[in-house]
């Protein structure tokens, strides 16, 4: 049976989680329920607890395109400087539209700023990350 899209609003969110791999059959043992997903094939996975002390079972594919290790700094940097090098490849994407062109010249000159500001920022971290990766093998500090 076919979902029918919802009307909305877009959100986005971001959480921590801890998590450890798991099978989903010993998943299924440790939290006491039977777990199924959309790829019952995939036995590997992640068990997961949230803020709130839920715990669930999210197989491998699924929970690696959503998290990414943060425990160190080092990891937060990485996370932190590919988010701003989507966000400066996305806007730079925009500033080559016609739609950019129809902006007034204030509106281009603060987006231009921001470009050149973001790019300072995104030289700033990736310096960073090099000094600690340098210092520690595999940047794990």
């Amino acid at each position: 049976m076919e979902k029918t899209p919802i009307k909305g609003m877009l959100y986005t969110g971001t959480k921590s989680v801890l998590a450890a791999p798991f099978t989903r059959t010993d998943a299924a043992s440790h939290l006491g329920r039977n777990l199924k997903s959309e790829n019952s094939d995939e036995e590997e996975g992640y068990l997961v607890e949230y803020e709130d002390g839920y715990q669930s079972w999210s197989p491998k594919s699924t929970f690696e395109k959503a998290y990414q290790p943060s425990g160190t700094f080092v990891d937060r940097m990485r996370i932190e400087l590919a988010d701003l090098h989507n966000r400066i490849v996305s806007l730079h994407g925009f500033m080559l539209t016609q739609k950019y062109r129809e902006l007034s010249d204030v509106e281009q000159s603060m987006l231009v700023r921001q470009f050149t500001t973001m790019h300072d920022y995104h030289d700033a971290l990736a310096n960073r990350l090099d000094y600690y990766n340098s210092l520690v093998p595999n940047g794990s500090k």
